[in-house]
């Protein structure tokens, strides 16, 4: 199975999982892991953190030359 099958039946069995009781869950979660070949520990994780990873990667914010500038203020008072 590829990666997007996987994402598309994640997001599949989500609502499903968290709508459950716990008896069923156990159900839900064995099924997951065969279906997607993932252990069970991992599926969970997936499971609980599958809303945090449809938002993409995070922006990194740049700031600029820090270290020339530092660098230039020792070499003029030297």
């Amino acid at each position: 199975m590829g990666l997007a099958f996987n994402m598309k039946y994640i997001e599949k069995v989500h609502n499903r999982y968290f709508t459950a009781s716990k008896a069923s869950r156990g159900k839900i979660l064995d099924e997951l892991c065969d279906v997607c070949n993932y252990n069970r520990k991992y599926a969970i994780w997936k499971l609980h953190h599958f809303s945090l990873q449809k938002h993409g990667k995070r922006r990194v914010k740049k700031r600029g030359d820090v270290g020339v500038t530092h660098f230039s203020y020792f070499v003029d008072y030297f």
